[in-house]
């Protein structure tokens, strides 16, 4: 139990550093590390329904706040998602993270995973090689839009029981 109050404290002060990086509205270092608390405590409930670790779902949400394109409210939004729709992709969460962390660096290419699912979920039309070329023509608020719009929507489907992408 000593331990595992240990690794607690540590992923949160992890994620408190993330944040700090991150955070615009120049919060203290101790209300970062209370919102680390509070996100962990929900990524508690979110590991019991999916299946993975909430240290697991910590170092995502660190990739994406890092990333520097979503805030910690999203960054905590997307990471839950991500669980979710990760059970289906290749990569699974992990890989999602960091096929988001790709095209927060302006890299789309037809085999990053997100990408694949846009066409899948019929975000944008086309195959994944369409999709890529699409978003090439994107500003990058507009490819983190389609992205995210794309995790959310498969995780939607999932949580209603749709279970996978569209056939």
């Amino acid at each position: 139990a000593l331990h595992a109050a240990s690794e607690m404290q540590k992923q949160e002060k992890a994620m408190a550093g993330s944040l700090m990086m991150a955070d615009r509205q120049h919060h203290s270092f101790k209300q970062l590390v209370e919102l680390s608390h509070e996100i962990r405590e929900s990524f508690e409930m979110t590991a019991l329904q999916t299946g993975k670790g909430a240290g697991e779902l910590t170092k995502v949400f660190d990739t994406l706040v890092q990333g520097g394109q979503v805030g910690s409210e999203e960054a905590e939004k997307l990471t839950k998602q991500m669980a979710v729709v990760g059970k289906v992709t290749r990569g699974g969460m992990e890989g999602l993270a960091s096929a988001f962390a790709q095209i927060e660096h302006g890299m789309a290419s037809q085999r990053n995973p997100i990408v694949q699912l846009i066409a899948q979920m019929g975000v944008l039309k086309g195959s994944a090689a369409d999709v890529s070329k699409q978003m090439h023509k994107m500003t990058q608020d507009q490819k983190m839009a389609v992205a995210e719009k794309a995790i959310s929507e498969m995780a939607g489907k999932m949580s209603n029981g749709g279970g996978g992408p569209p056939a």
